[in-house]
Protein backbone atom coordinates (compact mmCIF):
# COMPACT_ATOMS: atom_id res chain seq x y z
CA UNK A 1 0.00 0.00 0.00
CA UNK A 2 1.21 3.14 -1.05
CA UNK A 3 1.34 6.60 0.75
CA UNK A 4 1.62 9.94 0.52
CA UNK A 5 5.27 11.20 -1.03
CA UNK A 6 5.44 7.85 -2.14
CA UNK A 7 5.69 6.31 1.21
CA UNK A 8 4.67 2.54 1.97
CA UNK A 9 3.48 0.97 4.91
CA UNK A 10 6.55 -1.13 5.39
CA UNK A 11 8.75 1.98 5.49
CA UNK A 12 5.88 3.48 7.50
CA UNK A 13 6.64 0.78 10.37
CA UNK A 14 10.29 0.77 10.22
CA UNK A 15 10.14 4.59 10.64
CA UNK A 16 7.89 3.83 14.22
CA UNK A 17 9.86 1.16 15.22
CA UNK A 18 13.70 2.87 14.71
CA UNK A 19 12.48 5.59 16.42
CA UNK A 20 11.28 2.76 19.19
CA UNK A 21 13.88 1.04 19.18
CA UNK A 22 16.81 2.70 18.19
CA UNK A 23 18.30 -0.22 16.37
CA UNK A 24 18.54 -1.01 12.78
CA UNK A 25 18.54 -4.70 13.42
CA UNK A 26 15.96 -4.93 16.31
CA UNK A 27 13.67 -2.47 14.13
CA UNK A 28 13.89 -5.12 11.09
CA UNK A 29 13.34 -8.39 13.61
CA UNK A 30 9.88 -6.81 15.17
CA UNK A 31 8.79 -5.77 11.34
CA UNK A 32 9.53 -9.33 9.83
CA UNK A 33 12.41 -7.46 7.92
CA UNK A 34 16.01 -9.35 7.28
CA UNK A 35 18.24 -6.67 8.48
CA UNK A 36 20.23 -5.98 5.09
CA UNK A 37 16.53 -5.32 3.65
CA UNK A 38 15.70 -2.85 6.66
CA UNK A 39 18.90 -1.31 5.72
CA UNK A 40 17.93 -0.64 2.29
CA UNK A 41 13.97 0.52 3.03
CA UNK A 42 16.20 3.38 5.33
CA UNK A 43 18.61 4.16 2.31
CA UNK A 44 15.25 4.70 0.20
CA UNK A 45 13.51 6.72 3.18
CA UNK A 46 16.80 8.97 3.36
CA UNK A 47 16.65 9.54 -0.47
CA UNK A 48 13.53 10.39 -0.69
CA UNK A 49 12.64 12.81 2.00
CA UNK A 50 16.31 14.14 1.40
CA UNK A 51 17.13 13.68 5.20
CA UNK A 52 19.58 11.37 7.29
CA UNK A 53 16.85 10.54 9.73
CA UNK A 54 18.80 8.16 11.48
CA UNK A 55 22.33 8.56 12.20
CA UNK A 56 24.80 6.89 14.42
CA UNK A 57 26.50 8.80 17.21
CA UNK A 58 28.64 8.24 20.34
CA UNK A 59 25.34 7.74 22.07
CA UNK A 60 24.10 5.39 19.89
CA UNK A 61 21.48 5.26 16.69
CA UNK A 62 19.76 8.89 17.18
CA UNK A 63 17.06 10.51 15.22
CA UNK A 64 17.56 14.09 13.38
CA UNK A 65 15.33 16.81 14.11
CA UNK A 66 13.05 15.73 11.44
CA UNK A 67 13.89 12.05 11.92
CA UNK A 68 12.51 12.31 15.15
CA UNK A 69 9.45 14.15 14.08
CA UNK A 70 8.44 11.99 11.51
CA UNK A 71 9.28 8.51 13.66
CA UNK A 72 6.55 10.04 16.39
CA UNK A 73 4.35 10.45 13.75
CA UNK A 74 4.81 6.92 12.54
CA UNK A 75 3.95 5.74 16.07
CA UNK A 76 1.26 7.32 16.11
CA UNK A 77 -0.40 6.86 13.20
CA UNK A 78 0.49 2.96 13.61
CA UNK A 79 -1.25 2.89 17.35
CA UNK A 80 -4.14 4.60 16.08
CA UNK A 81 -4.40 2.10 13.20
CA UNK A 82 -4.16 -0.96 16.14
CA UNK A 83 -6.80 1.10 17.75
CA UNK A 84 -9.37 1.43 15.21
CA UNK A 85 -9.05 -2.69 13.72
CA UNK A 86 -9.36 -3.59 17.65
CA UNK A 87 -12.05 -1.51 17.61
CA UNK A 88 -14.66 -4.11 16.02
CA UNK A 89 -14.08 -6.90 18.24
CA UNK A 90 -15.98 -7.85 21.41
CA UNK A 91 -15.46 -6.76 24.44
CA UNK A 92 -14.37 -9.15 26.85
CA UNK A 93 -13.62 -7.74 30.18
CA UNK A 94 -12.12 -10.98 31.63
CA UNK A 95 -9.06 -11.01 29.37
CA UNK A 96 -9.01 -7.19 27.95
CA UNK A 97 -5.47 -5.72 28.38
CA UNK A 98 -6.57 -2.19 27.92
CA UNK A 99 -5.64 1.23 29.36
CA UNK A 100 -8.66 3.39 30.40
CA UNK A 101 -7.87 7.10 31.30
CA UNK A 102 -10.27 8.92 33.54
CA UNK A 103 -10.09 12.71 34.21
CA UNK A 104 -10.81 13.67 37.99
CA UNK A 105 -9.75 15.88 40.02
CA UNK A 106 -8.88 15.08 43.84
CA UNK A 107 -11.88 14.08 45.17
CA UNK A 108 -12.75 12.43 42.80
CA UNK A 109 -9.78 10.24 42.90
CA UNK A 110 -10.24 9.52 46.24
CA UNK A 111 -13.70 8.49 46.65
CA UNK A 112 -14.01 6.65 43.09
CA UNK A 113 -10.54 5.15 42.42
CA UNK A 114 -10.27 2.43 45.40
CA UNK A 115 -13.76 1.23 44.41
CA UNK A 116 -13.20 1.13 40.88
CA UNK A 117 -9.54 -0.50 41.36
CA UNK A 118 -11.41 -3.41 43.20
CA UNK A 119 -14.17 -3.82 41.00
CA UNK A 120 -11.20 -4.44 37.53
CA UNK A 121 -9.44 -6.41 39.80
CA UNK A 122 -12.48 -8.89 40.00
CA UNK A 123 -14.26 -8.41 36.66
CA UNK A 124 -11.50 -7.23 34.30
CA UNK A 125 -7.98 -8.09 36.00
CA UNK A 126 -5.86 -7.15 32.84
CA UNK A 127 -6.83 -3.45 32.74
CA UNK A 128 -5.23 -0.44 33.93
CA UNK A 129 -6.52 2.70 34.73
CA UNK A 130 -4.64 6.31 34.59
CA UNK A 131 -5.94 9.53 36.07
CA UNK A 132 -5.35 12.68 34.47
CA UNK A 133 -6.00 16.29 35.25
CA UNK A 134 -8.83 18.44 34.08
CA UNK A 135 -7.59 20.39 31.67
CA UNK A 136 -9.06 23.98 32.49
CA UNK A 137 -9.82 24.51 28.77
CA UNK A 138 -11.82 22.29 26.39
CA UNK A 139 -12.31 19.17 28.64
CA UNK A 140 -14.66 17.56 25.45
CA UNK A 141 -11.58 17.24 23.10
CA UNK A 142 -9.67 14.45 24.57
CA UNK A 143 -12.96 12.94 25.28
CA UNK A 144 -14.22 13.31 21.35
CA UNK A 145 -10.93 11.79 20.16
CA UNK A 146 -10.95 8.48 22.70
CA UNK A 147 -7.85 9.90 24.38
CA UNK A 148 -9.39 10.10 27.30
CA UNK A 149 -12.32 7.61 28.69
CA UNK A 150 -14.53 8.91 31.01
CA UNK A 151 -14.54 12.27 33.15
CA UNK A 152 -15.67 12.48 36.46
CA UNK A 153 -16.59 15.91 37.86
CA UNK A 154 -18.76 19.05 37.51
CA UNK A 155 -18.71 19.59 33.90
CA UNK A 156 -21.36 22.40 32.26
CA UNK A 157 -19.49 23.05 29.16
CA UNK A 158 -19.32 20.31 27.45
CA UNK A 159 -21.53 20.74 24.11
CA UNK A 160 -23.98 18.03 22.79
CA UNK A 161 -22.60 14.02 21.86
CA UNK A 162 -21.69 13.25 25.70
CA UNK A 163 -23.62 10.84 27.38
CA UNK A 164 -23.90 12.45 30.73
CA UNK A 165 -25.26 10.66 34.35
CA UNK A 166 -25.64 12.43 37.82
CA UNK A 167 -23.64 10.33 40.15
CA UNK A 168 -24.84 12.15 43.36
CA UNK A 169 -25.50 15.83 45.11
CA UNK A 170 -23.02 17.69 47.09
CA UNK A 171 -22.75 20.58 48.91
CA UNK A 172 -20.12 23.40 49.98
CA UNK A 173 -19.21 24.60 53.02
CA UNK A 174 -16.58 27.45 54.03
CA UNK A 175 -14.45 25.86 57.24
CA UNK A 176 -13.03 28.09 59.60
CA UNK A 177 -11.00 27.26 62.68
CA UNK A 178 -13.05 26.95 65.93
CA UNK A 179 -13.76 30.27 67.80
CA UNK A 180 -12.77 32.24 64.60
CA UNK A 181 -12.98 35.96 66.28
CA UNK A 182 -14.68 37.08 63.38
CA UNK A 183 -17.57 34.26 63.07
CA UNK A 184 -18.82 34.08 66.96
CA UNK A 185 -22.09 35.38 65.61
CA UNK A 186 -22.04 33.07 62.69
CA UNK A 187 -21.54 33.64 58.92
CA UNK A 188 -21.75 37.06 57.70
CA UNK A 189 -20.85 38.85 54.13
CA UNK A 190 -18.45 41.48 56.27
CA UNK A 191 -16.42 38.54 57.92
CA UNK A 192 -16.45 36.34 54.64
CA UNK A 193 -15.08 38.90 52.93
CA UNK A 194 -12.44 40.15 54.97
CA UNK A 195 -10.79 36.52 56.30
CA UNK A 196 -8.35 35.07 54.33
CA UNK A 197 -9.07 32.29 52.35
CA UNK A 198 -7.28 29.41 51.08
CA UNK A 199 -8.56 28.08 47.79
CA UNK A 200 -8.29 24.79 45.64
CA UNK A 201 -8.58 25.16 42.40
CA UNK A 202 -12.10 24.85 40.80
CA UNK A 203 -11.36 23.09 37.40
CA UNK A 204 -14.00 19.92 37.55
CA UNK A 205 -15.24 21.10 41.03
CA UNK A 206 -19.08 22.62 41.55
CA UNK A 207 -17.70 25.35 43.51
CA UNK A 208 -16.44 26.67 39.71
CA UNK A 209 -20.08 27.94 39.78
CA UNK A 210 -19.69 29.67 43.21
CA UNK A 211 -16.65 31.38 42.43
CA UNK A 212 -18.66 32.81 39.08
CA UNK A 213 -21.32 34.00 41.40
CA UNK A 214 -19.22 35.52 43.67
CA UNK A 215 -17.32 37.23 40.84
CA UNK A 216 -20.56 38.52 39.08
CA UNK A 217 -22.16 40.26 42.16
CA UNK A 218 -18.27 41.28 42.89
CA UNK A 219 -17.71 39.81 46.33
CA UNK A 220 -14.07 39.38 46.20
CA UNK A 221 -12.44 37.33 48.95
CA UNK A 222 -9.01 38.04 50.47
CA UNK A 223 -7.16 35.25 49.20
CA UNK A 224 -3.92 33.97 50.89
CA UNK A 225 -3.03 30.66 49.58
CA UNK A 226 -4.18 28.79 46.38
CA UNK A 227 -3.26 25.12 45.86
CA UNK A 228 -4.14 22.89 42.94
CA UNK A 229 -6.17 20.89 44.91
CA UNK A 230 -7.86 19.95 48.45
CA UNK A 231 -5.26 17.21 49.27
CA UNK A 232 -2.93 20.41 50.14
CA UNK A 233 -5.19 21.23 52.85
CA UNK A 234 -4.48 17.91 54.49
Amino acid sequence: MHIARGLDSTQIRLLAELSRLRSVSAASRKIGLSQSAASHALAKLRRQLGDPLFTRTGEGFQPTPYGERLGMAACEALDVLVAGLASNRPFDPRTTTRHFTLYANDVGQTVFLPRLLAFLRKEAPGATVRTAPIPLENPGAALSTGEVDVAVGFFNNLTTGFRQSLLFRERYVCAMRSNHPKFRGGMTLEAFKSSEHAMADATGMAHAVIDRFLAKHRIQATLCCACPDFMCFQ
